[in-house]
């Protein structure tokens, strides 16, 4: 990384209103006075931080949790999220995904959905039980993605606790219909990016990070581990 210099001074300097650059961000523009330049809403850089430096990493990941934290994190940024997108892999190798409804109402490191017992995705389960579950709630801006191992089981009493009326436009027969089958995923590893809710607060992140080279933290972004791969 080159030398500080006279051409490279190490702090913001007021290079205009925000309201008149074309590079300003979406969003951003509505919420900042005129006149106030963009170096204004950043403090100075230290001497030992220039303002760009493609070597560093462009995620915040945050100090390893421990396994009950991680779970506790995972279920507090999915449970209001009702359906996930579940990934599977067919016999060539092809990704599939499509909607599944979440209906439970705690998570210690697996997750149960009710589906056909013959259906494609139960198929390529079988043949291969590695899949992802994906969600997403853009107006929280929260994204997670959990990475697993999933099974296949006849399980009445899960039935039970996970049966909703609703669901008998799928098993006319209601919860003793031979087609439900419980569809268990084991959570081996998550990742997520939890960025503020507020359009402001991460329009002026975003606006930080890009003065700074890629320098700050947009939104909280973690890999953790939730339960140990079976053996």
């Amino acid at each position: 990384m080159p030398a500080a210099s006279a051409k490279h001074p190490q702090t913001p300097v007021d290079i205009g209103d925000p309201q008149s650059s074309p590079h300003l961000h979406p969003g951003v523009e509505n919420h900042i006075k005129p006149g106030i330049g963009y170096a204004r809403l950043l403090p100075a850089l230290p001497a030992s931080n220039p303002l760009w430096d493609p070597g560093k990493e462009s995620d915040h990941m945050p100090e390893p949790q421990s396994q009950t934290k991680a779970i506790e994190k995972i279920w507090s940024l999915i449970k209001d999220i009702h359906v996930a997108m579940l990934t599977t892999i067919d016999p060539n190798g092809s990704l599939y995904s499509r909607p599944m409804a979440t209906q439970q109402d705690h998570f210690t490191g697996e997750l149960f959905f009710l589906t056909r017992a013959h259906s494609e995705k139960v198929d390529e389960i079988r043949d291969d039980s590695r899949v992802n579950l994906t969600y997403v709630d853009t107006h929280q801006s929260i994204f997670v993605s959990l990475s697993g191992t999933a099974s296949l089981h006849r399980d009445q009493a899960r039935i039970h606790e996970l049966w909703h009326p609703n669901l008998k436009a799928w098993f006319p027969h209601g919860e003793d219909d031979p087609e439900i089958t419980v569809l268990t995923v084991r959570v081996e590893e998550a990742e997520y990016w939890d960025a503020p809710s507020s359009a402001i607060v991460r329009n002026i992140r975003i606006l930080e990070r890009a003065l700074r080279g890629g320098e700050g933290k947009v939104a909280e972004h973690a890999r953790v581990p939730i339960v140990p791969k079976a053996s």
